[in-house]
Formats: structure tokens, sequence, C-alpha cells
């Protein structure tokens, strides 16, 4: 389907501009891109008749024509007037996808993956990119998902000082475009990797997702930047998506916490403003999803850390929690009530035959709320290829995970529900 995105820039303008793409409506064009900027793309077709010609509307590569180009010629992105109430405005900025024929719309999520060419994972992206690890049946679940999220465990870049740690993993920068080629909408930044290659490194990484039109979350220039929501919208349902790491679990971490004044990941060693972010993420979105890495390595089961932190962010006001970082399916389960998938496993990341998944949340805009949550199971072998199930390792596979999650049930077609 037609991942195309229209933005929507919060009622945070005194008086708003409308306007209409595919039937959807939205308050102001204008909008703030990953980057910082405020581009507007009716207003750049609309002043450039050379790129109009040639693009049409197609949003993308509008923007992708203004960075390239547009830019070094001192063409505006955006009415300057509208670009600064925008700015200072800084309310939440939707991102709005097109509706499907059945009113319903789709967030899928997947784990860790790392492209660094001295492993496993990152050799098989190198000679195949990373679309040729999947099989056709896997593309598509990730491609037709109306929002697809994953967690970016590196950091994009061929500079910068090598941390001093056990495993460091980095990848070119250019790299960075094949997510696209999967169907990604967003990444996390919040993992114990993104600073692998310190501050040179991580601020390299911010500048290639961008650049490749791929918005992050759980990591920024500044703490406001690494804790804000990435919103989205369709049908008039709004949903924000948080995340953060508590990985490493101590103070003075190798992988720099965002703070005022310096650039960094969301970390919620502390998980005051983790909840206080959650709480305000509440106030904007009709649904809240927090994606977290936490956990330990290799345990199937959640350790303490995770059950306080699952239960301090129900509180806070999440509804759907997803965590990473154990390398390997941990348990399903209810906190407060509210559906957590402790861990995700890796997806393209590890040099060993392993059960792996997506997850992935089914919701009815006219209802406001999640319809399902559905577990997808996958089998990745040791050239991180990862396929669907046949019928056998399917079966063995749900039912892996129904062991795993005594708390829940999940039916022959990886549905959730609470027991």
């Amino acid at each position: 389907m037609n991942k195309r995105w229209v933005t929507l820039c919060a009622a945070a303008l005194g008086t708003v501009m409308t306007f209409s793409v595919m039937g959807m409506r939205a308050d102001a064009a204008a909008a703030i891109m990953p980057d910082g900027t405020v581009f507007d793309p009716d207003y750049y077709a609309a002043h450039n008749a050379d790129v109009y010609a040639a693009y049409g509307l197609d949003t993308d590569k509008l923007y992708e024509h203004y960075k390239e180009y547009g830019q070094k010629e001192g063409r505006l992105p955006a009415d300057p007037a509208i670009a600064a109430a925008v700015q200072q405005a800084g309310g939440p900025v939707y991102q709005e996808t097109q509706p499907t024929a059945g009113q319903t719309f789709t967030v899928s999520f997947a784990g860790d993956v790392n492209m660094d060419p001295r492993f496993v994972a990152g050799s098989t992206i190198a000679r195949l990119g990373l679309a040729g690890c999947f099989d056709k049946g896997t593309l598509d679940l990730m491609r037709n998902s109306d929002v697809f999220m994953l967690n970016n465990e590196f950091p994009y870049t061929t500079r910068g000082r090598q941390n001093q740690k056990k495993w460091t993993f980095r990848a070119d920068p250019k790299k960075a475009a094949m997510l696209k080629d999967i169907g990604t909408d967003v990444v996390s930044l919040a993992n114990n990797h993104t600073f692998d290659y310190g501050e040179q490194g991580f601020l390299d990484t911010l500048d290639a997702l961008s650049t490749a039109g791929v918005p992050y979350v759980g990591a920024g220039h500044n703490i406001e930047e690494a804790r804000k929501p990435y919103y989205y919208e369709n049908n008039g349902m709004r949903i924000a998506i948080v995340s953060a790491t508590q990985i490493e679990r101590y103070p003075n971490a190798p992988t720099r916490g965002a703070s005022a004044r310096r650039s960094g990941v969301f970390r919620c060693y502390d998980p005051t403003l983790l909840y206080q972010t959650i709480a305000e993420a509440k106030k904007n979105a009709d649904f809240v999803i927090t994606y977290v890495h936490w956990g330990t390595e290799q345990m199937k089961t959640p350790d303490a850390g995770q059950k306080d932190l699952a239960k301090g962010m129900a509180d806070a006001g999440a509804d759907l929690i997803i965590g990473d970082h154990p390398h390997c399916l941990q348990t399903i389960g209810y906190v407060e009530g509210v559906p957590v998938i402790y861990s995700l496993g890796n997806y393209v990341f590890a040099n060993y035959t392993r059960d792996t998944c997506l997850v992935q949340a089914t919701f009815d805009p006219s209802a406001k709320k999640m319809a399902s949550l559905k577990f997808i199971p996958l089998k990745a072998n040791s050239s991180c290829r990862v396929r669907e199930p046949n019928a056998a390792e399917k079966k063995a596979a749900i039912s892996a995970e129904q062991k795993l999650s005594p708390d829940v049930h999940i039916d022959a077609d990886g549905l959730i529900t609470a027991k």
C-alpha cells in the first residue's frame, strides 16, 4: 500500500491554513521535519515551478530536492511567517497515514538491527542489501504496515572515538537509506550502542537518518528532542510513540544520556522524566506506545527492573509497552490492564538460528482504540536471513511463547488476549 505521509501541525497556530491531499484534511501544511527544518511541500511546489514540474506534490521528493539543491540555492522551504509560528508553537506534529479501505490501520514493531559489516548481520546486509535479508512474506508484512518501527542498534558513522566497551558497532551513513527499502517509518535510537563512537558518531547518525528521511525517537541533540514523542494520526485517531533506554543500568554510563545542553539518548535509569513524558503525550494523543530498551540479556522472563518500570509506565498513561535488548523473545503479559511485550528479540542482529517476531497492533480509529494485538512468529538463521515459518514451525513458536506467557492467551493466528 502507499505509505506516503501527509503532515499536519497540531492546532498551535492562532489562525490555521487548511489543505487537502487524497481526501485528507490537515491543519497547516508546514511541519517540522526530523532535522528540525520547517517544510511546506505546497509552498515549495508553488514557488518553484521547475521542481513542481518534475515532482508534482510528492512530499518526499520535494524535501529531498530542497535538502540537496534548494537550500544551497536560497529557495525557501516554507512561508517565513508560518515557519516562525510553527517553531514558536512547538506543539506536536502529527504524521497522517492514508486510511485503509477497512478504516483500520496497523502499527508493527521489530527488534534489534545491526548493519556493522564486521559482524554477520552487517556482512549479509553488505552482500544482499537490507531487503535481501527477508523473504517476500516478511517484506510484505513490514511494507504493508501503516507504521513500521525497529530498533537501530548502532551509529551511522565513519568517524568518532570508539567507546571502551566489549562490543561496539557502526556502519556507513549511506546505509541509512536501506531502512526505507523494508518499509521502515520510524526507528528507536534509545539503546546502549547508539553512542559507540562518541558524540561525533552520534551526531553523524542523526544526520544520516535525517538525510535518509527516517524519523527517530529516543535520542537527540538535547533532552527535549530525545524525549519528544513521535505522533501519528490516521482517520482522526492520534498515537504517540515514546522511546527510552534503561540500559546501561548504572550512573555515568558509556552511552551518554541527553541533557539540556548535550546530545545523547533518552535514559530512564531514573524513570521520573519518562513518566512525565508519557503523561504529557497522553494529553496530545488517544493512545500512547512506549518502546523501551531494558532487561537482562538471554533471560526469557522479565527481571525486576522491567516489571517495576512497566508498572510505572502503565500508571503514567502508557497503553502499550514494547521492549527489546535481551536478544531473545521474552514473556508477553499485562500490567495494570496494559499489554507488555517484554522483548521482541533479535531481528537482523545475531549469528545463530533463533525465533524472532513482529508484533502488530491494529487500531480502530472510529472507536479510538486498539482493536487487536498480534504475535507474528518468524525464523532467523545464522546468516541473519529472516523468513516466515512453515505451519509446523509457526505452531511450535506460538506454543513456546504461550508457555512463557501464562497471563495471556495466544491463539493459532498469534492474536493476544488477556486471560
